[in-house]
C-alpha cells in the first residue's frame, strides 16, 4: 500500500441515500463496484466496496461504510442522521 485514508462524515439524509449517491457516484467516475451488501461484523452497516485502475501499475480501492440513519428526538425531531466513513487505498497491481 502507497497511500491510505479515512474520513468519517455525517449528512442528514437516510442510510439508502448515501449508499445510493455512492453507487452512482462512483460509477459515472469509472470506478467499478465490487459489492455492496452488510459490512463484516456491523449487519445494519452497509459497505460499498469499489477499484479503479491507474495508469501507474496501481490501483485504487475505496471502501464506504454506512452506519443506519438515526432519527432525532425532541428539539432534534425529525432531523434523521446518517455517518460513514469513506476509507482508500493505492496498492499495486498483483497482475
Amino acid at each position: 500500500t502507497v497511500y491510505s485514508g479515512t474520513m468519517g462524515f455525517s449528512l442528514r439524509t437516510s442510510q439508502a441515500a448515501v449508499v445510493s449517491f455512492f453507487r452512482k457516484e462512483l460509477r459515472a467516475r469509472d470506478w467499478s463496484i465490487m459489492s455492496v451488501g452488510p459490512a463484516h461484523n456491523a449487519p445494519t452497516t452497509t459497505e460499498v466496496l469499489a477499484q479503479r485502475s491507474s495508469s501507474d501499475g496501481w490501483y485504487w480501492d475505496v471502501g464506504v461504510l454506512v452506519a443506519p440513519t438515526t432519527f432525532g428526538s425532541g428539539a432534534q425531531a425529525g432531523v434523521d442522521t446518517t455517518h460513514f466513513t469513506v476509507e482508500i487505498y493505492e496498492v499495486l497491481n498483483s497482475d
